[in-house]
């Protein structure tokens, strides 16, 4: 790294890969986490269009995850083999702050990974961490950050908390 600092996308607008503004695309509002994949592409979680967008290495924007209406993104981590793990918080009244981790494999395929606390489709979650899941809605940090650690960890960062979870990342 020479130290030069570049814009990636600064025009907030999603255009398609010929620069065309894509139609019905809202303008980027609360990014709030980033990750960057082995082949420099950038992925950052629109905190406030409930979705997931990625900067290609060569500039082109394009929504890679749209979050329910009850979710919205929050952190974003990318795996070596092309995995991407989003971590979204619960935005509906019944799931206020609650955190889940939801995975989009290289394939395309979209999955629940864990939920900590109520969620608005019990029969896909399961605990982060016991201790988090018992607690009530109102109590529930904000969650901040998602790693992928060493020996297949995902890492969830909140408020004055550490969640972790062991999957198959690689």
């Amino acid at each position: 790294m020479d130290g030069t600092v570049r814009t990636l996308a600064g025009d907030l607008e999603v255009k398609s890969d010929d620069r065309k503004p894509v139609a019905g695309a809202m303008a980027w509002g609360g990014l709030m986490g980033l990750t960057v994949n082995a082949q420099g592409d950038v992925y950052v979680a629109d905190y406030r269009n409930r979705r997931v967008l990625k900067v290609a290495s060569g500039g082109a924007v394009s929504t890679v995850a749209q979050s329910e209406q009850t979710w919205t993104p929050t952190g974003v981590a990318a795996a070596r083999n092309g995995d991407l793990y989003i971590l979204e918080i619960g935005v509906a009244p019944q799931s206020p702050h609650a955190p889940r981790v939801r995975k989009i494999s290289s394939s395309g395929r979209d999955t629940i990974l864990a939920t900590a606390g109520e969620n608005v489709n019990p029969a896909a979650s399961e605990s982060l961490s016991s201790g988090v899941a018992e607690r009530s809605a109102r109590s529930r940090p904000l969650v901040l950050y998602l790693l992928l650690g060493a020996g297949a960890s995902i890492f969830a960062l909140t408020l004055g908390r550490l969640l972790s979870r062991r999957t198959g990342a690689k």
